[in-house]
């Protein structure tokens, strides 16, 4: 059978010719239908993941949607393809505690790619305590956890400006349903001039510079929660601009959490996409053959929302 590895870190990825799983102890063997992309399977790549302690070559892909002894399946968590052998296969032996069975009204593209960014969107407005009336700014709106936080925030109620770096992604970005669409170099003045007032809460997955522009967006007591790294791994902000201001600044790592925090977020999830008042915005779909031209699509970010790769598609 097939799989998409890496066979050094910062290598290419190859299509392999690999055995067939075994289930082991706690263990039921998956045939994998899709599987979608993220930035820590770029991680995972250039061997900043779990150290670069895998052990090569590695199976990459961390969620995705098969069948398991006639169950369509959800498959996330337990360090699959983090520090473990990933989805990018055929089929794949997992821990039988990290299969979750998907709703009818679900289909696989949705379902492959709930996991992460849908979780990681609800869990960031959970961490933020985001409500009805909230003004809340969400940074990097085009890409896939930015995506469904607006539409998540939308249905709590609160007030959503979905702020997005490229002009050509606007249109793209507005369809979303905020309340107000901002192209980057607008910021952080859009808030104010929208809604006469400074956010409470701003999502944001880019951390460099940006921690302190959103500093400058918030209200005194105000909070963003930083999730992300894809613009710089040293934070820049001024001390006097977040202490004065009463302002905090929350992480979130969706590989720190537990199965019993993830579960009502993929519940909720389920729920909203089943009734159609949220999708996942999978843009793109390549075949196991091309993995890494649809890594490269995610690196570049030419594709806003998200990548799956169909397996058994060519």
């Amino acid at each position: 059978m097939r799989a998409a590895r890496i066979h050094s870190f910062g290598g290419p990825v190859q299509i392999d010719e690999v055995d067939p799983p075994a289930a082991g102890p706690g263990e039921v063997v998956v045939d994998l239908r899709a599987v979608a992309l993220n930035p820590i399977d770029l991680w995972v790549i250039e061997g900043s993941v779990a150290g670069g302690s895998q052990r090569l070559p590695f199976v990459l892909g961390c969620e995705g949607v098969g069948t398991t002894d006639g169950r369509r399946v959800v498959v996330n968590g337990g360090g699959i393809g983090s520090e473990r052998d990933g989805l990018l296969r055929e089929r794949a032996a997992v821990p039988a505690q990290f299969v979750f069975d998907v709703p009818d009204a679900v289909d696989d593209a949705q379902a492959a790619a709930l996991s992460v960014v849908g979780i990681t969107s609800k869990r960031i407005l959970e961490v933020g305590r985001v409500q009805p009336g909230t003004l809340v700014v969400v940074l990097g709106a085009s890409g896939g956890v930015g995506s469904v936080a607006a539409q998540a925030a939308k249905l709590i109620g609160a007030t959503v400006v979905a702020v997005t770096g490229a002009p050509e992604k606007r249109a793209w970005v507005e369809q979303l349903g905020a309340d107000l669409t901002v192209v980057g170099d607008d910021i952080p003045a859009a808030p104010t001039d929208a809604f006469g007032r400074l956010a409470d809460v701003v999502l944001n997955p880019l951390g460099g510079e940006s921690v302190g522009e959103a500093v400058d967006m918030l209200v005194p007591g105000g909070c963003q929660v930083l999730y992300g790294r894809s613009a710089g791994d040293r934070a820049v902000f001024s001390a006097a601009g977040l202490y004065r201001k009463s302002n905090s600044i929350l992480g979130f790592g969706g590989l720190a959490e537990d199965e019993e925090s993830k579960r009502p977020a993929r519940t909720w999830l389920f729920e909203q996409i089943a009734a159609g008042r949220l999708a996942i915005p999978v843009e793109k779909e390549f075949p196991l053959s091309a993995a890494a031209e649809a890594f490269d699509s995610i690196r570049t970010r030419e594709t806003p929302g998200k990548a799956v790769v169909r397996i058994g598609d060519g």
